[in-house]
């Protein structure tokens, strides 16, 4: 609305030189030596004019708040919101998937979070304790230079904490209007520390909160390797008996049946990926999100210079220039 004013302001101008100028001037000596010396005068005066009216419609320019790249765009996808809970526990060196079985589970589950566009997806690693590696994201790379980075001793406490790793995932789902929320939980083993599953699963269905449960490794369990002070690889023994682990099938399909979700038991590489696959395919829910576009204010470009011109013009106003022109 401002800039409809510049117009009228140039007008102004134009009809100021080609209007009669009705002023008595009285000449004094300065104008004669003017006059005789040659020295043009219209053209000081009138820059006076130009440069106030410059300032003006830079500085009415500015105040219109002109920007670029402002805008909102709506878009519909699918997905949900999961948080990914993997056992770092020492039994998933495990070694009848190969390479073994955490670097089996890394790596279907990064193939897992390639698949996911459009979900919000969190991290939860489990030993003895549970930590949370990432809240809830979009950041898909991060996610999956934090899985490449699990090993077993990114949490050096022993045991298997299924229970905590639970509770911990529930607090990432912060957002209450999520239209679906789930937990994946890949294990080998049995709980033996920490939280009940079952009370806390009980929590999450509460919550409105799906368990998807995954236990991995071969039917009667496997050695697990380990190396000794040497360097050498050697496997556990309890006496002269060779330990293999335990995984406790029962729980697992009990924490998924309380929260409506589902077991699913993987025995190899081919099947493990399979199972992520198949998760991907039922957990479909569309969802809106809003993407913004950073936009950048221009009125500096316009205001600065407008306060120059104005500098200026009111210096040549009231200065030295004034008395020649």
């Amino acid at each position: 609305m401002l800039i409809g004013v510049i117009p009228f302001l140039l007008l102004a101008v134009f009809l100021r030189h080609k209007l009669p100028d009705y002023t008595m001037l009285l000449p004094t000596s300065n104008t004669f030596k003017r006059i005789r010396k040659g020295k043009p005068v219209f053209w000081r005066r009138e820059l006076v004019s130009i440069l106030r009216i410059i300032a003006l419609v830079l500085i009415i320019i500015a105040a219109s708040r002109p920007q670029i790249g402002s805008g909102e765009e709506k878009t519909i996808t699918e997905g949900v919101d999961i948080v990914l809970c993997l056992d770092v526990s020492g039994s998933m060196l495990a070694e009848d998937f190969k390479p073994n079985r955490l670097e089996a589970a890394k790596d279907v589950v990064k193939e897992f979070v390639r698949e996911m566009e459009g979900n919000r997806l969190g991290l939860v690693a489990f030993a003895g304790k549970s930590f949370t590696q990432c809240p809830l994201t979009t950041d898909y790379h991060i996610i999956e230079q934090l899985i490449a980075e699990l090993d077993t001793e990114t949490i050096p406490i022993n045991g298997t904490a299924i229970g905590d790793a639970i509770g911990n995932a529930i607090n990432k789902f912060v957002d209450e209007k999520a239209k679906s929320k789930l937990i994946i939980l890949l294990t080998d083993g049995e709980n033996n520390t920490g939280i009940d599953p079952e009370i806390i699963s009980k929590v999450a269905f509460d919550k409105g909160i799906r368990i998807y449960t995954i236990g991995v490794g071969t039917i009667g369990g496997a050695p697990v390797p380990y190396i000794d002070p040497l360097g050498q690889k050697r496997y556990y023994h309890q006496g002269t008996q060779l330990m293999k682990t335990h995984l406790d099938e029962e729980s697992l399909q009990k924490i998924a049946s309380l929260t409506r979700g589902r077991y699913f038991r993987a025995t190899d590489n081919t099947s493990l990926r399979q199972i992520y696959q198949e998760i991907a395919q039922l957990e479909k829910h569309k969802i809106e999100t809003r993407e913004f576009t950073v936009y950048n204010e221009l009125y500096k470009y316009f205001l600065i210079p407008g306060l120059c011109f104005l500098v200026l013009e009111m210096f040549l106003f009231t200065g030295r220039f004034r008395r020649i022109i």
